[in-house]
């Protein structure tokens, strides 16, 4: 009798779900089917116009590059990379206009540029909306990496130095790390810079520190300590870097290049941290340089870093 009854019940789901089944309209299954495609296309194709509006930039046919990026925003509506772009575009011209014309200007072309941007990659922590470690007042410019951000961090080197702006602070110290996956690769204490300026956190090489590997991402973290009793307290930035190897043709023109080409070939090919190794060391060697000054306030603009431009190197 209980076997009867159980059949009976399977009986009756089995022509429920086929009558549901029956009454999805076909044109309503195909449109949750053409979803994905339709996703992969815009982003396919929000690509491809970020791409050529970069090409065009770089030969300085700005009309053109113009009409890529504004395409490119209107797959992707309020979207940074393009609205950047855009306002660099502007100031090129208006440079150009005013008879301030350069063989190149350096343009950062991030890797990955359709990928879904990586929350916390290169991002400041407490410090934004509070007195740093009880400063007299709120700096106007807080901590900042100067990195790109939402991005990995690329570079070609072994031991890479990286570089941060720091604001006023009555902090004890300054910590930086560098982890991978399972250790600490690197942590020091540094101490407080007395004003706010740009400064550099090398790896050493004459430790048993090893040289980053290619391919591996690591962490990395600048934290302002106010209480050391009270880690919470810190604010700090932190991000990715991964070391890269250059393909043929970008090696072949690294090998004739100029110091200042390198920075251009280097930030074009997405590699942010060797651009910016590159002209900081030609920023320090050749401060009235306006070529250099130049560059360096255009790659700084690419990730919207052009409020630390003119800040001091401590």
């Amino acid at each position: 009798m209980e076997v009867v009854i159980l059949r009976r019940i399977l009986t009756k789901i089995l022509c429920v779900s086929c009558l549901t089944t029956s009454i999805i309209p076909y044109n309503a299954i195909s449109v949750v089917a053409e979803v994905p495609t339709y996703t992969a296309q815009a982003h396919s194709k929000y690509n491809r116009l970020m791409q050529q509006g970069y090409d065009a930039t770089r030969q300085k046919n700005y009309r053109q590059a113009k009409v890529y990026f504004q395409r490119a925003l209107a797959q992707r509506p309020g979207d940074r990379y393009a609205n950047t772009a855009l306002n660099n575009l502007n100031i090129y011209i208006a440079r150009d206009g005013r008879g301030k014309k350069s063989k190149r200007y350096v343009v950062y072309v991030p890797k990955g540029i359709g990928a879904p941007e990586r929350t916390g990659i290169a991002t400041t922590r407490n410090g934004n909306s509070t007195n740093l470690c009880n400063a007299n007042s709120k700096p106007s410019i807080p901590l900042k990496a100067l990195a790109p951000e939402g991005q990995l961090q690329l570079t070609t080197a072994d031991f890479p130095r990286f570089w941060f702006y720091v604001p006023y602070t009555k902090a004890k110290y300054l910590e930086f790390t560098l982890q991978d996956d399972y250790n600490d690769i690197h942590h020091v204490k540094l101490a407080t810079p007395p004003n706010p300026g740009i400064i550099g956190v090398n790896l050493p090489t004459n430790t048993n520190i090893t040289q980053l590997e290619v391919g591996k991402k690591y962490t990395w973290s600048l934290s302002v300590v106010c209480n050391e009793e009270d880690r919470s307290k810190d604010i700090y930035v932190d991000g990715l870097v991964q070391k890269i190897t250059p393909d043929s043709q970008m090696a072949a023109e690294l090998a004739k290049a100029s110091p200042l080409e390198k920075a251009a070939i280097y930030a074009s090919s997405g590699v942010w941290q060797d651009s910016l190794a590159t002209l900081v060391e030609l920023r320090r060697t050749l401060p009235q340089d306006d070529e250099v000054r130049g560059d360096w306030e255009d790659l700084l603009r690419w990730q919207n870093l052009d409020s630390v431009a003119q800040q001091p190197f401590l």
